[in-house]
């Protein structure tokens, strides 16, 4: 509950948590998914070529209604996600 202890805790550990997480993500999405003799509707390879360079995948994306999507981009504009602190805060 006391707000300078949680804003230096943000200061110190935000930007390391970060990069550890996304250090972790890389890594993860590497590593090669086996094949599984019981389970054939899993996908084997590298979660990361199975997103971006799929083979033999069906696509089950929808498209989105275009209005739709326009009102929610509207009611997130102006909002960071990479904003954790105020930039003067940060300016230390």
């Amino acid at each position: 509950d006391i707000i300078p202890d949680q804003i230096a805790l943000y200061a110190v550990y935000m930007p390391i948590l970060r990069t550890q997480v996304l250090s972790y993500v890389h890594t993860w999405n590497q590593l090669r998914i086996r094949k599984q003799r019981e389970r054939s509707y899993v996908v084997s390879g590298r979660p990361f070529m199975n997103y971006y360079h799929p083979e033999h995948i069906i696509d089950h994306g929808l498209l989105v209604h275009e209005e739709s999507l326009q009102q929610l981009r509207d009611s997130v504009r102006g909002w960071d996600m990479a904003e954790y602190l105020p930039s003067e805060t940060l300016e230390w």
